[in-house]
């Protein structure tokens, strides 16, 4: 009886694990226009397993709205399971809602079934239903400091406000650097980055998307173009080389690159090739001269062009490192790199990973110094040898030297407990004035 009792179990567990379910989504769109033409869709990862013909996909899901309340609705026929999704008011992506980050996962919407559902309707971009009078409009004026970033004719801004059109030029009438424009906004969250545009291209900030919550008129106060915090001295423009270590990967038969948000046009477009290190097989690399204090990039294997037919593979860090990257508000992730001086600087690293690798028989500025372990929580070290003596300096990423350790060698210490949590540069310079630098994390 005991095993009848089981079997019976089993099987009631398979017939769950291959249930369908009936799901409803709902959008309320009542305070947005809609091409009848063109209607309203939603997309995500639940299409391909509800029967449309592929994931992802703006134009194959309709909702409809027979009663004309301003509620769309699609039901469909799916088996448990966890999928993302967002709406579209048309049917091709750029009218797609931007998903406020109190209910986003992946800056979608979550669905999560384990039996028949109706998802309660919400207002178009938001995470609730519409309000039951006219959404309250306030003016925001927004800013961003200028005066150190490089090759900028112009800036303007993108985000929800504008559906990520851009178009919205900033202006700085009195030169200081500082630029601004005042806009209409709805209430609630506000997602925006600004653009500096060179030489007719238009290349985006590489940090997440900022985020306000529009709860009247005001002035939000202004940071650095690329940054969260004020600007900070730049300093001059100085070669920075570019290494990859390959030999885990197999390099595309179109070439190694790396694309970032120095170059114009930014990113793919802008991609620079690396060439093969013949003193170390497996390593590419490229130098770059490079203007900006802090830049944000990445490695990629196969020509990046938007125009090459290649599907190439970014590095999206699939080990979890996170001490040289940040999200980059779009589901991936891209280096940081801060230069806090002058100098020559290498960024050498081992594909999709925080790991340094220089290669071979390479000079001081070339060698692995690192704390270990890291991150720092408690106490770490540093192994700077013998045969030297080194003039160590801990920095901030806005560049100022928090600690420093003056004519030291053999194996010196860093205390965590002086310094606060965070991202640090160690910057090391032996008896000639040549600077090593990595980074560390105190937890």
């Amino acid at each position: 009886m005991k095993k009848l009792y089981i079997l019976g179990l089993l099987f009631l567990g398979a017939l769950t694990a291959n249930a369908q379910f009936n799901v409803t989504l709902q959008v309320d769109m009542q305070n947005q226009t809609v091409d009848p033409a063109l209607g309203v869709h939603a997309a995500g990862s639940f299409q391909s397993a509800a029967g449309f013909p592929s994931d992802w996909d703006p134009a194959s899901t309709a909702l409809t709205d027979p009663d004309g309340d301003g509620i769309y609705t699609v039901t469909f026929n799916i088996a448990a399971g966890s999928y993302e999704y967002k709406f579209v008011n048309g049917d091709a992506w750029g009218n797609d809602e931007s998903v406020p980050s109190a209910c986003a996962t992946n800056n979608n919407r979550a669905l999560v079934v384990s039996g028949d559902m109706t998802v309660p309707a919400v207002c178009f971009g938001s995470c609730v239903a519409c309000p039951g009078g006219p959404i309250p409009v306030y003016s925001l004026t927004f800013e961003v400091d200028m005066s150190t970033t490089c090759d900028a004719d112009s800036v303007d801004i993108a985000g929800t406000i504008n559906n990520w059109g851009g178009g919205d030029m900033l202006r700085d009438p009195d030169g200081d650097g500082v630029y601004s424009i005042t806009l209409d906004v709805d209430s609630g969250e506000v997602k925006y980055k600004f653009r500096r545009y060179f030489a007719g291209n238009a290349n985006w900030e590489g940090i997440s998307d900022r985020i306000y919550q529009a709860t009247g008129n005001a002035t939000i106060p202004f940071t650095c173009f690329n940054d969260v915090v004020a600007c900070s001295p730049v300093p001059a423009t100085a070669d920075v080389t570019f290494r990859v270590d390959m030999t885990n990967e197999a390099p595309d038969a179109s070439g190694v690159f790396v694309i970032g948000d120095f170059t114009s046009p930014a990113w793919q477009a802008g991609a620079i090739q690396l060439l093969p290190d013949a003193a170390n097989p497996g390593f590419y690399q490229a130098t770059y001269s490079m203007c900006p204090g802090t830049f944000f990039w990445k490695f990629v294997n196969g020509d990046p062009d938007p125009n090459s037919a290649v599907v190439e593979v970014e590095e999206s860090f699939p080990g979890g490192d996170t001490i040289c990257n940040q999200p980059n508000g779009i589901g991936g992730f891209n280096r940081v790199t801060t230069r806090t001086n002058d100098q020559p600087l290498l960024l050498a690293y081992v594909f999709n990973t925080c790991t340094e690798s220089i290669g071979l028989g390479e000079d001081f500025a070339l060698q692995n110094i690192q704390v270990y372990p890291n991150p720092v929580n408690g106490v770490s070290k540093v192994d700077l040898g013998i045969a030297d003596k080194y003039n160590v300096s801990i920095l901030d990423l806005s560049g100022r030297e928090v600690k420093q350790m003056r004519q030291v060698n053999g194996e010196v210490v860093i205390d965590g407990n002086e310094l606060k949590a965070g991202v640090y540069i160690l910057s090391v310079a032996n008896s000639n004035g040549v600077r090593n630098q990595s980074r560390f994390i105190v937890r």
